[in-house]
């Protein structure tokens, strides 16, 4: 993505995965400002909970919360299928059943690359569809 192997980013720094999502989103023609203030921390969640988002319909802020346990025993592809599902809510303010399947409600298993690749695409191009 925008000439980043996202296999080789450090996925225990969520910020670098934040960027690579809005470097993403600007080659997918979805302009939007990166905010000054991010909270991209790992705190543990209730239940099977991966990941949540605090900051839909907040441009100023990107505020997630991600499961340490359950991100260490996710695969590399799922850890980025649960980013881009977040920062669906948090950035592009998508609900769950908007934007396809990466915006379904929950992940009951593991991704594989093609489906992060066509999900994030479906995602992306219904939000420019939907603005």
């Amino acid at each position: 993505i925008n000439g980043i192997d996202i296999r080789e980013v450090d996925t225990y720094q969520l910020k670098s995965m934040i960027k690579v999502f809005f470097d993403d989103s600007k080659l997918n023609n979805i302009i939007r400002r990166l905010p000054n203030k991010i909270e991209a921390i790992f705190e543990p969640l209730d239940s099977a909970t991966l990941g949540v988002s605090y900051g839909k319909e907040r441009d100023d802020i990107i505020f997630i919360k991600i499961d340490p346990r359950g991100w260490s025993e996710a695969s590399l592809p799922k850890k980025w299928y649960l980013i881009y599902h977040e920062l669906g809510h948090d950035v592009l303010n998508l609900s769950h059943g908007e934007g396809g399947k990466m915006m379904f409600s929950f992940s009951d298993r593991e991704y594989r690359w093609k489906e992060f690749f066509q999900d994030k695409k479906d995602m992306f191009n219904y939000y420019k569809e939907n603005q």
